[in-house]
């Protein structure tokens, strides 16, 4: 495997992913941060050394669907750094994308296995609805 060179854009990168340990984040929020602070990087440097950190199990690429771009959780190099599942629903009207650890879907998970015989990809297992944020803005229920 070939090594990276060391250049000022992989070490901004590499100290964004250190930052965000543990946190999921899209390539267009570290394109955003680069721009604050005004760190000069292109946007294909960012995804081309993103794709090459997930093929070689630097971070973890979660596509909800082939609309939306793909959000990374950095490992930092413990293979399971992230032992719970993690779960996503996507707002159908603003587009975030929420990263949900819950229990109790996991039972969900588990009783539609073992009753229905019926697995789920969860790095590609997306929920969408709409968020509380845009809820409230409709004067709606966030459980509709």
């Amino acid at each position: 495997m070939k090594r990276p060179y060391k250049t000022k854009q992989l070490a901004a990168l590499t100290a964004f992913l250190e930052e965000h340990r543990g946190e999921h984040f899209s390539a267009a929020d570290v394109l955003r941060r680069f721009a604050e602070e005004r760190i000069p990087v292109s946007a294909a440097t960012v995804y081309r050394r993103l794709e090459r950190m997930a093929e070689d199990g630097t971070v973890e690429k979660t596509v909800s669907d082939g609309s939306e771009g793909a959000c990374f959780l950095y490992r930092g190099g413990e293979a399971d750094a992230c032992e719970e599942a993690c779960y996503h629903c996507r707002c159908e009207r603003c587009g975030k994308l929420i990263h949900l650890r819950c229990s109790e879907f996991e039972s969900v998970c588990r009783h539609i296995r073992e009753e229905h015989g019926f697995s789920f990809d969860i790095k590609r297992l997306t929920l969408y609805g709409v968020c509380s944020e845009c809820a409230e803005k409709n004067g709606e229920s966030a459980g509709r």
